[in-house]
């Protein structure tokens, strides 16, 4: 600007406090921004209260003492409405009954999709050996559409038979997007 002060206070200043000076503003005007760019997200994201019901069928597999699966299910649920599960997971047995896994999911609807992960479950069989019950929490890590940037945690637990393949498995929880 013309006739500004600023301009004849800086001409006065040593270079090393001039360039200190401009390192500091500059440095604020980074995290000014970068803190002002997230604030539309960070406001537009609301919580929502999520539950969902599948059910189908799914297969798996032993080797050794490890054990991995795969299914894909049909279910409805509140805010994603009629919608698929498709998964997978992989883990390793603690002991005769019970299993360790992680494993990756998608829920898909036509509003849609939500992608769910999970790490270090639990699942055990029954004494029979027939029934599977599981257990545990999933992590949504991303959505598209209407779940775009959705993010959260999902309590889940369910069953498999493993004569019929026959799998069940409910969700409960908030996500954010």
């Amino acid at each position: 600007m013309p006739g500004s002060v600023l301009p004849v206070l800086s001409a006065r200043l040593p270079t090393r406090i001039r360039l200190t000076r401009f390192r500091r503003v500059a440095a604020a005007v980074v995290i000014i921004g970068a803190a002002a760019s997230s604030v539309p997200a960070a406001l537009s994201a609301k919580q929502h209260a999520f539950s969902a019901t599948y059910a189908g069928y799914g297969h798996g597999q032993v080797r050794g003492t490890s054990v991995s699966g795969s299914a894909t299910l049909r279910g409805r649920g509140r805010l994603i409405g009629p919608s698929t599960l498709s998964g997978s997971a992989h883990g390793v047995f603690i002991n005769s009954a019970c299993v360790v896994w992680s494993g990756q999911g998608v829920l898909r609807s036509r509003a849609g999709s939500v992608a769910l992960t999970a790490h270090d479950e639990q699942a055990c069989a029954a004494a029979d050996g027939n029934m599977v019950s599981f257990a545990g929490r999933a992590k949504v890590v991303g959505g598209t559409a209407t779940f775009k940037g959705a993010h959260g945690v999902l309590a889940f637990n369910g069953t498999y038979l493993r004569q019929s393949g026959a799998v069940t498995i409910s969700f409960k929880g908030q996500i954010s997007y």
